[in-house]
């Protein structure tokens, strides 16, 4: 079994710091009671001033069970005085620090908020129903754009919901300092939220943060505006972990450890409502949300579908989702030694025939006689090979190849209903099975022209999964290139203009081949120009030099 280490969880703790207002603890807290707003439609909730401490407070500032003594054992020693560090303290004098026995790190000003004999009260009711109908910090009062209080009974409690547009309202109004916006580092957040997660194998990142999303109903909008996420997730190993936590050592290092902050936290200057509003439209969020394709895929396969079809434009990420959900359906990484055994990972193109995929005959010439021997293709080969066991096939660009000639008899084999059955070859003798847990995912081109149409019967045996542009992605690969966050969002405006007006895609991963802003335009003239050109034919030139040219001109160096 797996923990996160102390100090792992303390580094976590260090980056959090004055990335927000304390305030933030009850919005978190109503999203974790199940606030949400999707597709126009606001869940409510019912929070009460009486109830004992929650399951969701905890989740957020619970530490251990001998936090709390220790706390006051500290506070009895003056430990917390003279701390000259952004550590944890009391906030109400001596007294007042024995009453709380939950932390949640964002402020050093405010850093046991949380009482551990009417949290509810002290967290939302007093904040959320009450005191938050007269503030106004920045402008903006909570209960006229963040929270609508429907209901209010001392004896039933409150009802309430999350209002349109909060989000963008949430995102200044939650600012740890006026004119800078909320700016928690998602990575070291999901640390945080995960580090009373107990584990049977040590975790990816993505694996925690899916489970710290799910836990607190976190849209994708809500990530962009209210977190900050680094271009690279951290890779957690084995040494992020422990199997035997020593509570002790936990609560001292949290509250007098070395204060190592991690660099790279920027706190975003707070922009207006309709600059946000901007850009989430231009990001994508504004629309109907979708299942993320590797999600989707999950999902499917975990429903016991073994064929998928990743559809979509060059450059969306198929290939990189193909071998993100091989590793999750067989929990092996691409740099273990079994991968090469397990994995099968071919690309299709013209030449490809039914004798390099399931099985050919080779001519022998032995003591002057000519005999044919059969030699099993890629495929049959692998099938063979792990006839027994998981295993993964990822067939790249499948529509670039004749397929009904390729795969031969195995079209039908595909199909749930007919894997393990054993079918005579006719070609070489022998027989071929398709294992009942081979996971087949194929990539397909949508827009290129040169590719074999694929016909119904085939498309019937697929779960096809869609993959579109990730203007979001796009807006990491961009800041990994040292982009601005403004010039970011300048040149995705730009991409997404040219795809309108050309009807050309283009994918996220585009860009990735872009160095840095000043390699923008020669980029555009030596990639992106030639693809569009082709795609357009010389019938609508004009498009690319009349509409498109001018607008990468102001990229030129």
């Amino acid at each position: 079994m797996f923990q996160l280490k102390p100090a792992t969880i303390v580094r976590s703790a260090r980056a959090m710091f004055n990335t927000a207002h304390s305030d933030i603890i009850v919005f978190l807290t109503m999203k974790a009671l199940g606030a949400q707003f999707v597709n126009g439609i606001s869940t409510p909730i019912q929070v009460t001033g009486t109830n004992p401490l929650t399951e969701q407070l905890r989740y957020l500032g619970w530490i251990n069970d001998s936090f709390e003594d220790f706390v006051e054992t500290c506070n009895s020693e003056n430990k917390f005085q003279n701390a000259q560090l952004p550590l944890p303290s009391a906030t109400q004098g001596s007294s007042a620090a024995t009453k709380y026995s939950l932390f949640f790190p964002i402020t050093t000003n405010a850093r046991f908020l949380l009482r551990k004999s009417d949290s509810n009260r002290s967290v939302i009711w007093t904040r959320g129903v009450d005191e938050w109908k007269t503030e106004n910090r920045y402008g903006i009062k909570p209960h006229e754009s963040i929270i609508e209080l429907l209901s209010k009974n001392k004896g039933q409690g409150a009802e309430l919901r999350l209002r349109p547009d909060y989000v963008y309202a949430a995102s200044r109004f939650f600012g740890p300092s006026e004119g800078s916006a909320c700016s928690i580092p998602w990575q070291a957040f999901v640390i945080w939220c995960s580090r009373n997660e107990i584990f049977d194998h040590v975790p990816a990142f993505d694996e925690m943060a899916s489970l710290v999303r799910q836990r607190l109903s976190i849209s994708d909008e809500e990530l962009h505006v209210l977190f900050v996420q680094s271009p690279e997730a951290p890779t957690l190993s084995a040494q992020d972990f422990d199997s035997d936590r020593d509570d002790s050592e936990y609560n001292t290092l949290l509250c007098f450890g070395e204060p190592s902050l991690p660099t790279g936290i920027v706190l975003r200057k707070a922009a207006t409502l309709e600059q946000l509003k901007f850009e989430s439209q231009l990001l994508g969020f504004t629309e109907a949300p979708q299942m993320k394709p590797f999600d989707l895929a999950r999902r499917m396969w975990q429903q016991g579908n073994r064929n998928l079809l990743f559809v979509g434009a060059p450059r969306t990420g198929k290939s990189y989702c193909a071998l993100r959900v091989a590793e999750d359906y067989l929990g092996i990484s691409q740099n273990e030694d079994v991968w090469g055994s397990k994995v099968l990972h071919i690309q299709f193109h013209q030449e490809w025939r039914y004798g390099d995929f399931i099985q050919k005959q080779i001519p022998q010439l032995s003591e002057g006689r000519l005999s044919v021997e059969p030699e099993a293709g890629v495929f049959l080969a692998h099938c063979r090979a792990n006839d027994q066991r998981k295993s993964v096939v990822i067939i790249e660009e499948i529509n670039r190849a004749n397929v009904a000639a390729v795969f031969g008899e195995s079209f039908y084999l595909i199909e749930m209903a007919y894997r393990g059955r054993h079918l005579p070859l006719p070609f070489g003798g022998g027989t071929l099975a398709i294992p009942d847990q081979l996971l087949l995912i194929a990539t397909m081109n949508n827009i290129d022209r040169s590719t074999y149409p694929l016909d119904y019967a085939l498309l019937a045996r697929f779960r096809s999964i869609p993959f579109d542009v990730d203007y979001r992605q796009m807006l990491h690969f961009l800041q990994r290139r040292d982009f601005s966050h403004t010039d970011a969002l300048r040149v995705i405006a730009d991409m997404r203009q040219i795809s309108e007006l050309t009807k050309y895609p283009i994918g996220q991963a585009h860009l990735v081949e872009v160095k840095d802003k000043a390699d923008l335009y020669d980029w555009y003239i030596t990639v992106l120009r030639p693809s569009l050109q082709l795609f357009l034919t010389k019938y609508q030139e004009n498009v690319v030099t009349g509409q498109v040219d001018p607008i990468m001109e102001r990229y030129r160096a």
